[in-house]
């Protein structure tokens, strides 16, 4: 079963070692983009820029029923640069009702790209 606590752990020490040394205010989506990531802002959320390890690529829209079986994203404010969260999806015939770690609702459904999807900020 997904432990949430290993998975932030695991997002942020593979940004860590991707991106070289951190500043003393932490990880930024500048230090992801040159070890790789891929950065979008997503359109209802022009404030918002959307990391994903280069690894995992990004959900295909529309969906893919053979896509990877999850995905996980780091969020920043665009304006600040403050890392603002986390995001982690699940494939929907992989999903089944489990909650959201640290939240504790469930996961939300997005229909473009047929992934539940946590966030946590």
């Amino acid at each position: 079963m997904f432990r949430f606590p290993f998975f932030v752990l695991g997002v942020f020490a593979a940004a860590l070692v991707l991106a070289g040394p951190v500043p003393a205010q932490g990880v930024t989506a500048d230090q992801l983009i040159s070890a790789g990531w891929t950065c979008f802002t997503p359109p209802p959320f022009p404030n918002r820029l959307i990391c994903g390890n280069p690894a995992h690529g990004l959900p295909a829209v529309p969906a893919d029923p053979n896509g990877p079986a999850s995905y996980s994203f780091l969020t920043f404010d665009r304006t600040t640069g403050e890392l603002l969260g986390a995001t982690h999806m699940i494939r929907a015939d992989l999903y089944h009702g489990q909650p959201c770690p640290q939240l504790g609702g469930l996961y939300t459904f997005n229909p473009a790209n047929g992934y539940y999807r946590c966030e946590v900020y």
